[in-house]
């Protein structure tokens, strides 16, 4: 298995990223070069551009680190989306149970190499939005730029309320796209309760020509029943 996990890297050019958070270093594997990421993925349906460290991502993973070990340990966390994990990876950090899904395969076999290299016990599967069979139901939801295409919102929608507890909480990032907001007011308009910050994070993958890219995180709290 190492040997195709070796292939994958080779294939994508991923290069190891020193990312800190909350005076902890993650070393993840992750694309640099979005143009290798591409070109590689000439041929394939669904490019993996998961496995690029996104700036969302970086600013989840800080909003999720705030939470500390007071408010992580011992609590499930599910990250949709997952990419190469490092929002989740810093939940586990700080005690949390935490189960990352994506659609893509490659981007499940990189996130559990990454676990490995940063010595965290994560559950990994695939999952698909249209399909979603889990009951499974956890304290906080998560993910980093997953509301971009607005076909999906309604699947996603249903995913959240079928995986977040009544007294849960969704993290949800996104790199100022209106499909963001547009999400998140579709959910408030649901009895959901929003709050948002913006964070400016500087260029990750390699890019220095790049400006710094600004962030919203939303905090969702799901209806209060009767």
């Amino acid at each position: 298995m190492q040997s195709d996990i070796d292939a994958t890297i080779a294939k994508f050019a991923l290069e190891p990223h020193l990312i800190e958070i909350a005076g902890r270093r993650f070393d993840i594997l992750a694309v640099r070069n979005q143009d290798a990421l591409l070109a590689a993925s000439d041929s394939l349906e669904h490019p993996p551009y998961g496995l690029l460290l996104w700036e969302s991502a970086v600013a989840l993973a800080k909003v999720v680190a705030r939470r500390g070990r007071s408010g992580l340990e011992g609590r499930r966390v599910l990250e949709l989306g997952c990419g190469i994990g490092l929002p989740g990876f810093v939940a586990a950090s700080l005690g949390a149970n935490v189960t990352l899904t994506d659609y893509l395969p490659v981007a499940i076999e990189i996130a559990g190499e990454n676990a490995r290299r940063n010595g965290f016990a994560v559950a990994t599967q695939l999952a698909d939005w249209r399909a979603w069979g889990s009951e499974d139901r956890f304290d906080l939801v998560i993910g980093a730029d997953i509301a971009y295409e607005t076909e999906m919102h309604p699947e996603l929608q249903e995913v959240l309320s079928r995986s977040v507890e009544e007294c849960g909480e969704i993290l949800l990032a996104d790199p100022n796209r209106e499909q963001g907001a547009i999400f998140v007011r579709r959910l408030t308009t649901t009895g959901h309760r929003a709050q948002s910050e913006t964070f400016i994070e500087l260029d990750t993958a390699g890019r220095p020509s790049v400006p710094p890219v600004t962030v919203n995180v939303h905090t969702i709290r799901p209806p209060q029943r009767n």
